[in-house]
């Protein structure tokens, strides 16, 4: 990790209403991969960095967020931003809340992401995102590059003009490492504002846990 780069922050606010009755009485972070917690296995992978601080943005069942995680994990001091608004809010809503406590350059992960320790340990400077291929199973925001590898476009699933055909396109991994200063960043891509780097994914274990076969996936990728 990039001596620069010594705070994480993870967005876990939402309930994960596509995990049905999983996440009917626990947040979608605490759902478990073979028998251990989404967020468990992040934040180990993340001690295994020169991160100090993780701060979580929490809402959906927060307490038990609190109880299971506490302020320490493994020498990372860990801190929380409560989304009372959670359920009428989305992740740009809570990466703008958890904004206020960020002194440094930071890394930023979406809370229903498993990745290896060799996977974040591509993040090795500023500006970057991780990216696979897109795949016919895939669903969420994807983006262009351009020939330099660097992100010319994003296209959210709600972007006007966002094409029919993905093909070519680049799933993004929800992981990026960002300068303190650079906010909404898929608008400062798209007017050239900022440039992301790609860090390819493809050959990385990963997944994105959205529904339940989501979770059988990761079941398998992950022991």
């Amino acid at each position: 990790m990039n001596k620069h780069i010594e705070t994480a922050i993870m967005l876990l606010a939402g309930r994960g209403s596509r995990l049905e009755e999983l996440t009917d009485n626990k947040p979608k972070c605490l759902v478990q991969v073979n028998n251990t917690p989404i967020l468990h296995r992040m934040l180990d992978e993340l001690s295994y960095l020169d991160i100090k601080k993780v701060i979580l943005v929490v809402g959906y069942l927060h307490e038990q967020i609190f109880d299971y995680v506490g302020h320490k994990w493994k020498g990372m001091h860990i801190e929380y931003i409560l989304n009372k608004d959670w359920h009428k809010t989305n992740n740009v809503v809570s990466l703008y809340m958890g904004l206020e406590k960020i002194e440094t350059n930071f890394l930023l992960l979406e809370g229903d992401i498993i990745v290896s320790k060799e996977a974040l340990k591509a993040f090795n400077d500023l500006n970057l995102l991780a990216l696979d291929k897109f795949r016919d199973y895939m669903d969420g925001t994807v983006v262009k590059l351009d020939e330099n590898k660097r992100v010319e476009k994003f296209y959210l699933k709600s972007t006007p003009g966002r094409p029919d055909d993905l093909t070519g396109l680049y799933k993004t991994v929800n992981i990026y490492s960002f300068d303190k200063n650079e906010l909404a960043f898929a608008q400062a891509v798209n007017f050239g504002e900022i440039s992301l780097k790609a860090v390819d994914f493809h050959n990385l274990k990963w997944a994105e846990i959205d529904d339940q076969k989501d979770l059988q996936y990761a079941e398998k990728l992950f022991d």
